[in-house]
């Protein structure tokens, strides 16, 4: 609860501070200065004009987070022109309404320098300035905290690559299968092989074409299935053409996987899962599911969402921002869903 209320106390002590430093400003040099009473009125014209400002925040960051995503720049420039227009109108009329129903009425015996004297028009291409200044805020604590994330999320993708109990289950099917079925542990390492090949070849986290990462999912179950027999059900239904949509590495490998393991754990004796992947295009949206006939997720793992989605959603917010939604839901009919919305970008290659 604490930290629900931080950051909009952290915004209204940081716009006060301003407020209080433009009093000190009008009040040092001015002829009312011994008066007590005139500080208290300036500390009151100060506070309306930037406690307004400290209204017009969430609606500033608000919409930089939703044009974050503009590009080329100068769609991003001009909408925050036009944005910062609106924005600088909305608070100059919230600013002179409130110091009207404040101070209408009362005289002050100095001359206020701050930018709540100014004419209106003035008023408004002041609070103009403070617009970009808070967007320009707003986009560095943004840039700091990505930089924090990317960091921190690089790390959870070189763990989530391939999970070691994964690895390890596997190496011991194949240690039995070496006497019983040479063939068969074979062709295992060979899938192994690959798999390792391909999910530590994607070094440096770029984006890859859903075709590859379908490719390197089909190694991972070849294992699985080799491993477990029908116990194992994986169905992919994809719209025509999604092959070239560019997505994070190993995005789905890791959700097929708690699928399949929780999955079986539910199921005693040769009990099977079945795992279906789903992917969608809507306009300039893809939509990939994962979807399965097991437990579903409790309580508390459908609201924390797990280490594997925790680091799937930091990924993705160090790539798209805001542009993204990562829900964990249980279906009607039982079972677990995760669904993934990004942004639909082709992969470039794929035109020339």
């Amino acid at each position: 609860m604490a930290r629900r209320f931080a950051v909009p106390l952290l915004v209204w002590a940081g716009w006060t501070g301003i407020a209080l430093l433009f009093t000190l400003y009008v009040m040092l040099p001015s002829p009312a200065a011994g008066d007590p009473a005139e500080w208290g009125r300036a500390a009151g014209w100060q506070l309306v004009t930037w406690w307004s400002w400290a209204a017009c925040t969430p609606l500033v960051v608000l919409l930089a987070r939703r044009l974050v995503s503009l590009a080329p720049p100068y769609a991003l420039i001009a909408s925050h022109v036009a944005a910062g227009l609106v924005v600088s109108l909305l608070c100059t009329a919230l600013q002179g309404a409130l110091q009207w129903l404040a101070f209408s009425g009362v005289r002050m015996r100095y001359d206020i320098a701050g930018p709540s004297s100014l004419p209106m028009a003035d008023q408004w291409s002041f609070n103009l300035v403070v617009y970009a200044m808070v967007v320009g805020v707003f986009y560095v604590w943004r840039a700091g905290r990505l930089e924090s994330q990317l960091a921190r999320a690089r790390l959870d993708a070189l763990s989530a690559r391939l999970r070691p109990h994964c690895l390890f289950n596997t190496l011991n099917t194949i240690s039995t299968l070496v006497l019983e079925d040479p063939g068969s542990a074979n062709r295992m390492i060979g899938r192994l092989s690959e798999l390792l090949r391909q999910a530590f070849d994607r070094g440096d986290g770029s984006d890859v074409a859903l075709d590859e990462e379908l490719v390197l999912l089909g190694h991972y179950l070849a294992i699985q299935e080799q491993r477990f027999g029908d116990r194992v059900r994986v169905t992919l239904d994809l719209d025509p053409g999604l092959g070239r949509a560019m997505v994070p590495p190993l995005l789905l490998q890791p959700l097929v996987e708690n699928a399949i393991t929780h999955g079986l754990a539910e199921r005693a004796g040769d009990g099977a899962v079945a795992v279906q992947v789903l992917g969608r295009r809507s306009h300039d949206r893809l939509r990939l599911v994962v979807r399965d006939d097991g437990p579903g997720f409790g309580a508390e793992a459908a609201r924390a969402g797990g280490v594997g989605l925790a680091a799937t959603r930091a990924r993705l917010s160090a790539r798209h921002g805001a542009g993204f939604t990562l829900v964990a839901t249980n279906a009607p009919e039982g079972g677990a869903v995760v669904t993934i919305e990004i942004p639909f970008v082709a992969d470039a290659r794929a035109d020339r």
